[in-house]
């Protein structure tokens, strides 16, 4: 199975969050939301090949100590693939993310085309594009309706004015602090799927 796991922290400077997550060998990832709330979050991102959720749990729970004590936030989530044995099935939420290469001018409308299907739209700050012509733009949702016809209809029609790159389905098995996205979603339902 894989897991991703994100550990959020707080008050550590951009340089010094890099150097952290050089030392734990984990992705860093500076979220700066398009939603108007001015929210930024600095966080590890780090996929798990592991058997079970335990293991991913365990093996996140060591990267945490690699933040200690700037944690705000842990959360894991399972990705889901259908030669997983024996997936959870138990989940607080789910998310779908799809990932553009946007055109600078263009910015904008895909921005607004994703918040008209209730999507909130992203930039991971530390990675993007080599060109100064492109940025990356990630549209993220909870609702999986809203998923379903935003990759039906936006994501899979190429355009001169952005590209799509990937998109990923995740169901989160853990967050300990889901108020950290208060301001980018307006809710977080909670999901049972048996």
């Amino acid at each position: 199975m894989i897991f991703e796991s994100h550990i959020t922290v707080a008050g550590v400077s951009l340089p010094r969050f890099k150097a952290m997550c050089r030392q734990a060998d984990v992705k860093p990832v500076h979220i700066v939301s398009d939603t108007g709330s001015g929210v930024e979050q600095l966080m590890s991102a780090h996929f798990h090949h592991v058997r079970s959720f335990p293991q991913a749990y365990a093996e996140m729970e060591d990267l945490c100590r690699t933040f200690h004590p700037a944690v705000v936030r842990s959360k894991l989530e399972y990705i889901p693939r259908p030669k997983d044995v024996d997936p959870p099935t138990i989940f607080l939420y789910e998310e779908w993310h799809f990932k553009f290469e946007v055109a600078f001018d263009y910015v904008e409308t895909l921005r607004n085309l994703a918040a008209s299907v209730g999507f909130h739209t992203s930039i991971n700050a530390v990675r993007q594009p080599q060109d100064s012509e492109t940025m990356f733009v990630f549209a993220t949702t909870r609702s999986r309706e809203s998923s379903e016809s935003f990759r039906d209809s936006l994501f899979g029609a190429e355009t001169p004015y952005w590209k799509p790159i990937n998109s990923i389905h995740e169901c989160v098995v853990y967050d300990s602090n889901p108020g950290v996205d208060r301001y980018w979603f307006c809710d977080c339902p909670l999901k049972c799927n048996n």
